[in-house]
């Protein structure tokens, strides 16, 4: 079967011509660094998918190693950058966490 030539028009007249494309936003480049420190991995890692950045590197702060498998059950003492810093979105973010139940060294 014959492709489709889109809407059909008069001989003689324009072509149809739909709506421009609107402008997509540039992504924001930059993000001012929340405080992540005292809240549960999870919400620390929604908070800076928010702002755009999805770069982390999640990190036992007890120096004991683990994994991280139910980020809502650690909670972050440290962070780097630190908060209030301006970073690009693809700066690598760094939290180190101990479980809920622990102290942070």
């Amino acid at each position: 079967p014959p492709r489709g030539t889109g809407p059909a028009r008069a001989p003689g007249s324009a072509p149809v011509v739909g709506p421009a494309a609107p402008a997509t936003p540039a992504p924001c480049e930059f993000l001012k660094m929340p405080n992540l420190v005292g809240q549960t991995l999870q919400l620390a890692q929604d908070k800076l998918q928010v702002l755009g950045s999805y770069v982390m590197d999640q990190q036992d702060a007890a120096g004991l190693g683990r994994i991280q498998v139910l980020d809502s059950n650690w909670q972050v003492c440290t962070q780097s950058p630190a908060p209030g810093k301006k970073v690009p979105v693809e700066t690598v973010v760094v939290l180190g966490a101990v479980k809920l139940s622990e102290q942070c060294p």
